[in-house]
């Protein structure tokens, strides 16, 4: 019991639940802010550590130039901007709790072992909101059409972005890095249950995105050259679990709460083109097009697409974080966040070429499923784990296997 205490106070584990307290706080009537207790306990913790040892490493400052630049440009683009209260609400938001969500990265997750805590501390708050979201399902039922966390079906989207992460981290941890038997079995119900829960909410996007990012291990597993092809054994381990997840399928099938995330899915093939949930989003994109059009270097605004929108100042987005970007703060603002996308793009070419261990894994397949979420959902601080995974990939050389680390330094030495 004190172990298990000792590992959730963690710094590692508390930002993990830091990330996910978006969603599980649904789940309970708690007096305080659960987000908010979870930045002030890991703010904490990195302060402490960084007196401990007081240096900040030079890694930091270049996203933290590209990132203070990005709420410059937002702070600038208020003085002119017809949105006050929404406007206000996005901006401190994006100084706090998004800011931490990059920074806290980059200042509790600086080693493997950081890393594996993290990974391990997403796994427990994702599975336990799981679990309690199965409970209650299968104890009283549910009356809403799609299920969520909170009150009248709440955090729909919230929910099916945590069971898409969770049962990525599962697939990676059970069947990727072969667990004994036991433990795969024990790996195995648990993704049912996720993959049950993520059905529930008729998040469809969060569906095919999971998909998608699972996919992508395929490309990373095989090694070519001009005699053979390897296959990685953990890639042959993970092929034995296809078929079940294909039987999986058909028996949710017959499910009456699937109905929707079928239906759903479905209607994208259909002449509507998506139903009239993409008939929205696109009318979305082309009001924020617009807008870039008559302010194409600067937008309208930080929060000026609510007005735009709705004709008021309230909450409302294009549903596409790269629009939102784009029409509120125009070229300038896209190319600063492109900008950290592009920062964490040699990192990941360097861990691909030394050799990417399972926890580098996690990082990429939950970076594409989080990128396919914000081009469909949610607003610039709705879609803050994006800034987390791209920071994780800014930082991921430092993952690395140990013997690889010490390899790269020997040949340093050595030249």
């Amino acid at each position: 019991m004190f172990n298990f205490f000792k590992f959730i106070m963690k710094g590692e584990v508390l930002f993990a639940g830091f990330l996910f307290s978006s969603v599980f706080k649904g789940l309970f009537n708690f007096p305080l802010d659960l987000t908010l207790m979870f930045m002030i306990l890991t703010i904490s913790t990195s302060l402490i550590k960084l007196f401990k040892a007081p240096y900040v490493s030079k890694k930091t400052l270049l996203p933290l130039a590209i990132y203070g630049s990005l709420f410059l440009v937002m702070l600038v683009s208020y003085t002119y901007s017809p949105s006050q209260i929404y406007a206000q609400d996005k901006m401190i938001k994006f100084a706090t709790i998004t800011a931490w969500s990059y920074f806290g990265v980059i200042s509790l997750i600086k080693d493997k072992k950081a890393l594996d805590n993290f990974i391990k501390g997403l796994l427990f708050y994702g599975s336990l909101t799981i679990i309690i979201v199965f409970y209650n399902f299968i104890k009283s039922g549910v009356s809403t059409i799609r299920v969520g966390v909170g009150e009248d079906g709440g955090n729909i989207i919230g929910l099916g972005r945590l069971s898409g992460i969770t049962a990525i981290i599962i697939v990676i941890k059970g069947f990727y890095d072969k667990p004994k038997r036991i433990y795969k079995l024990g790996y195995f119900i648990l993704l049912a249950v996720t993959i049950f829960v993520l059905m529930l909410t008729s998040a469809r996007m969060a569906l095919i995105a999971l998909l998608v990012s699972v996919l992508m291990i395929f490309p990373i597993s095989f090694k070519f050259n001009l005699k053979e092809i390897k296959v990685s054994k953990n890639m042959l381990s993970l092929l034995l679990l296809l078929p079940l997840l294909v039987v999986g399928f058909f028996i949710t099938n017959v499910y009456k709460h699937f109905e929707v995330m079928i239906k759903r899915i479905s209607v994208i093939f259909t002449q509507d083109g998506g139903g009239a949930s993409v008939s929205s989003r696109s009318n979305m994109y082309d009001i924020a097009i617009d807008m870039w059009k008559e302010s194409p270097f600067f937008g309208q605004g930080i929060g000026s697409y609510a007005i735009r929108y709705l004709g008021f100042d309230n909450r409302a987005y294009p549903h596409n974080i790269f629009m939102e970007f784009l029409s509120e703060i125009g070229l300038v603002g896209l190319i600063l966040f492109v900008a950290l996308f592009l920062i964490a793009l040699k990192p990941l070419i360097t861990v691909l070429k030394r050799g990417i261990n399972s926890h580098q894994v996690i990082i990429l397949m939950v970076l594409i499923f989080v990128l396919l979420n914000v081009n469909s959902s949610g607003d610039i601080n709705d879609n803050r784990w994006i800034f987390s995974f791209l920071a994780l990939t800014y930082m991921s050389p430092m993952y690395s296997d140990k013997e690889i680390l010490e390899s790269k330094i020997i040949l340093r030495k050595s030249a």
